[in-house]
């Protein structure tokens, strides 16, 4: 079986991320694998230290094909982020999962 640059198969619908010390550089290996995987509906990179511009690398690329990043469902309908102590890279993320679920 081939495998991604990233190591993906290219069948997986969900890529956990959340918390494992991911930087700029990582988002921008991932960024083009989420553009070809058809079948991936979410890759949480939340927690990690990206940057303004690699979270919005990783936005535009979610958001035109409908992956969801910072953990929130397709079908979530509400979300308190209060106490979460939450900064401008989240609110990409967050943008990007709402702008993904919405279309």
């Amino acid at each position: 079986m081939l495998t991604t640059l990233c190591g993906f198969k290219g069948d997986e619908t969900s890529i956990d991320f959340y918390y494992k010390d991911l930087g700029p550089a990582d988002a921008m290996l991932i960024a083009p694998e989420i553009s070809v995987m058809a079948s991936l509906m979410e890759c949480c990179v939340r927690g990690n230290n990206l940057d303004k511009e690699s979270a919005t690398m990783l936005a535009k690329a979610a958001t035109e094909n409908r992956v969801m990043l910072f953990g929130i469902k397709h079908d979530q309908k509400e979300a308190d982020f209060s106490n979460q102590h939450l900064g401008p890279v989240d609110s990409i993320l967050i943008a990007s999962d709402m702008a993904a679920s919405a279309s």
